[in-house]
């Protein structure tokens, strides 16, 4: 069921061990699948820290499952989705923290930024910063991600955000995409962008 592009991409994160732990999910995925009346779909090949599969909720509704050998970071997201209050942030419909599994609402179309090709106006950037920032932090505190855990590898650097651009560089930068500061919500009448996170 797991292919080698995810046992590479998760034991970059979490080493070799990983495969004992890729090798016993799939008892632990059928019965999030039977308690959460979900019909799991495919693999997500995207994330460095969990099992990602596209899925359906018994009512039919799209949904995304992400299970991670790293329950702590999984209860951590978990805590930090369910703290917003804003439809840019997908709902999170199940926790299971005993084995690190987390059911979120699956954000259509779904494609990320380094798929789109194009990064998106700057006026959909500057509705979802106003959005997040208009329906407040989420209560809680979180922990930091550790320095060792930021890296896509462990033999990589972190990159600095011109390194990431040059890597991106069909792509403008972030920064030149928000280039004001991003305090003012959306003129009225604007339509949605459908971002969220």
């Amino acid at each position: 069921m797991f292919d080698g592009v995810l046992r590479d991409r998760l034991s970059r994160r979490f080493g070799r061990e990983v495969n004992a732990w890729l090798d016993e999910l799939p008892p632990v995925l059928a019965s999030l699948r039977q308690r959460w009346g979900l019909i799991l779909g495919s693999l997500i090949q995207r994330g460095t820290v969990s099992v990602v599969l596209s899925c359906w909720t018994a009512e039919g509704a799209p949904a995304v499952l992400k299970v991670s050998p790293d329950r702590r970071r999984i209860n951590d997201e978990a805590d930090a989705l369910a703290g917003w209050d804003t439809p840019k942030v997908p709902a999170v419909l199940a926790v299971d923290p005993r084995v690190g599994a987390l059911l979120i609402e699956a954000i259509k179309p779904g494609t990320a930024l380094d798929q789109r090709g194009t990064y998106p106006r700057s006026e959909a950037m500057v509705e979802l910063i106003a959005g997040l920032h208009h329906a407040g932090a989420p209560a809680g505190t979180f922990r930091s991600v550790p320095a060792s855990r930021r890296c896509s590898t462990r033999a990589e650097p972190p990159m600095t955000a011109d390194q990431i651009c040059g890597r991106w560089s069909h792509s403008p930068c972030m920064r030149t995409v928000v280039s004001s500061p991003c305090t003012s919500p959306p003129r009225r009448g604007r339509q949605s962008s459908c971002m969220a996170i």
